[in-house]
């Protein structure tokens, strides 16, 4: 597991899961409670769905490590640019190729 643990970060994640919790309630208070019948069930298990999606979504991005290219990784093919230069980016500390 993979994630980096501030102040600010952890800030966000509570608030954004504060936001879903709030719509969750909004939702149930006000469309699901005041007329229960089928239609609003279907829209409750939709919405939920969704829901659902965004936790997973969220959490899978915030916990999984973003990755790197591989040290001495090189480009199969560089064209060249219209300089006669190669258009191959390399970082400046580590001489790594940047796709």
């Amino acid at each position: 597991m993979w994630c980096i643990k501030d102040c600010l970060g952890i800030s966000f994640v509570v608030v954004t899961y504060c936001l879903l919790a709030y719509g969750e309630v909004a939702f149930i208070l006000t469309i699901l409670l005041p007329s229960l019948s089928v239609t609003t069930f279907v829209q409750f298990i939709i919405f939920n769905a969704f829901v659902l999606l965004c936790v997973t979504s969220h959490l899978k991005a915030m916990l999984t490590d973003p990755g790197a290219v591989p040290l001495g990784l090189q480009p199969q093919e560089i064209e060249p640019a219209e300089d006669g230069e190669s258009t191959a980016r390399h970082c400046k500390k580590c001489k790594s190729y940047k796709p």
